[in-house]
């Protein structure tokens, strides 16, 4: 990709420079619905336990919250084309029943590709939490070798693998929530394939720049910040994935000569 991350940063700054108080006011009332669902799920704790309290708080989180949050994605992506929505179109995807489901059809097809790549990782970390476990040598009633001890410290240091390991592999769904919102006639199905396919030859340029917003990552972990640091990340996402898109066009185009279509036609 041509384009610098400076450049992508620069544009999504003017983007939002007309656009700050709208892109305020969206990113206030995607923050304040999260902060709900949370005391909604505490109240469930308190009456009924922690066990409630996770399950209401992960249902709340998926069933809700995820569609709203790819309608705030959605609302930047049609304000860096040029479009002015009102705040109340975050909620797009709550509009029918059709577009609820394919919202959540994409959250859980994203969901089920990163829990199978942690598990399929995660097999070295079952195996060394059984050898150095109790139960398979109670099982076989025979002594627990001394050797093992040393598999817990290897069994840490593999979780923390297996997380990273997982981290960098979910990159290559990274464009999916772009085209998802670019391209509403395209399957979900579809928009995953073509994440994976783009993002083979992409995927140096996206850490690159996905490590170039970790300074505005942290600075969100304080919270107030998120009115200007959700504007500004999703933006810059947005126009980083718009270019890596169309840059992949030009060129299935320039060796294909047109003859194969392009993922994002327009972008």
């Amino acid at each position: 990709m041509s384009i610098s991350n400076a450049t992508i940063k620069s544009i999504a700054k003017n983007i939002l420079k007309e656009n700050y108080i709208t892109s305020a006011i969206v990113s206030v009332i995607t923050i304040s619905t999260f902060f709900i669902f949370v005391n909604v799920a505490g109240l469930f704790g308190w009456a009924f336990g922690d066990a409630a309290s996770m399950v209401v708080l992960v249902l709340l989180l998926l069933l809700l919250l995820a569609p709203l949050c790819i309608g705030v994605l959605r609302h930047f992506w049609r304000q860096s084309c040029g479009v002015r929505d009102n705040p109340k179109g975050i909620f797009y995807f709550f509009s029918t029943k059709s577009l609820y489901f394919k919202a959540l059809s994409l959250v859980f097809n994203l969901l089920f590709r990163i829990l199978l790549i942690y598990l399929i990782f995660s097999i070295p970390v079952f195996v060394a939490r059984l050898i150095s476990g109790t139960w398979l040598y109670s099982f076989l009633d025979i002594s627990i070798p001394i050797w093992t001890v040393d598999f817990s410290n290897i069994t840490n240091f593999l979780t923390g693998l297996v997380i990273v390991v997982t981290l960098f592999s979910s990159f290559r769904f990274f464009l999916a929530p772009m085209i998802f919102v670019a391209n509403e006639d395209m399957k979900v199905s579809q928009i995953v394939r073509a994440s994976v396919a783009i993002s083979k030859t992409s995927f140096h340029d996206f850490l690159f720049f996905f490590f170039s917003l970790s300074g505005w990552i942290l600075l969100s972990m304080l919270v107030i910040p998120l009115i200007l640091t959700i504007p500004y990340i999703l933006t810059s996402y947005l126009v980083y994935s718009s270019y890596t898109v169309s840059a992949f066009n030009e060129n299935i185009l320039k060796n294909s000569q047109g003859g194969v279509p392009t993922f994002v036609a327009g972008v």
